[in-house]
């Protein structure tokens, strides 16, 4: 299942946010690569096209956008979120008409389409080899660190100096302004690492009460 808020894919949440600064919820021109150099301007022009083209699909997959096409080419639109609906019934306009129809999410006929669809097949196997190999990365690298040494010396070095980095290899420090899935496994792992080293500890202090004098050294 692909991770969400509210219906909205966590992944595709960039691109909703700036499809949503750059029209609102006013029907615009379906350009991905115009909107892709303007959202995401230091990735390459073929791969931020390619993302936007993924994003707006499973933007309308998801209900938060809709796209169509007309004699003059093809439009989006961002639907209302859930807060932005309207409190009290309304009469609902009459559908749109023909130049209007709904159309199969972002699918023009022809070659276009053709093309489009090999583009998305692209963007998905990318993401998904990414997401792959990071967990990979992840899972080798404190698979052959191993369990972490106790510290013999004293004071004792604290718990959150031993922990994981709270973010990603690209994030070590959790500086992010945008969503990044790694970061987001990176502080998980981090507090069941420190949630598991205050459990240790805690039962360690447990079994020293429960001793009894038998048990203890002469």
């Amino acid at each position: 299942m692909v991770p969400n808020v509210l219906g909205l894919p966590l992944e595709a949440a960039p691109t909703a946010l700036g499809l949503r600064m750059l029209a609102g919820t006013s029907p615009m021109r379906l350009r991905p690569e115009s909107i892709a150099a303007q959202l995401y301007p230091t990735m390459s022009a073929t791969a931020a096209t390619e993302l936007v083209i993924l994003h707006v699909v499973m933007l309308e997959e998801a209900g938060h956008a809709r796209t169509w096409a007309d004699e003059s080419g093809e439009w989006l639109v961002m639907l209302p979120l859930p807060s932005e609906a309207p409190t009290v019934p309304l009469t609902a306009p009459s559908a749109p008409g023909p130049a209007f129809a709904p159309r199969p999410a972002f699918s023009p006929a022809g070659e276009s389409e053709r093309e489009r669809e090999r583009a998305r097949a692209r963007a998905r196997e990318r993401a998904r080899a990414r997401a792959d190999a990071e967990a990979q990365e992840w899972a080798t690298r404190w698979a052959s660190q191993g369990p972490a040494q106790p510290v013999l010396s004293r004071p004792a070095r604290p718990d959150l100096l031993n922990a994981p980095p709270i973010g990603c290899h690209e994030h070590p420090n959790g500086t992010t302004t945008v969503p990044c899935g790694p970061c987001g496994t990176a502080a998980a792992y981090r507090r069941q690492w420190l949630a598991n080293r205050r459990y240790m500890e805690q039962l360690a202090i447990f079994e020293e009460q429960q001793e009894t004098p038998d048990d203890l050294p002469f």
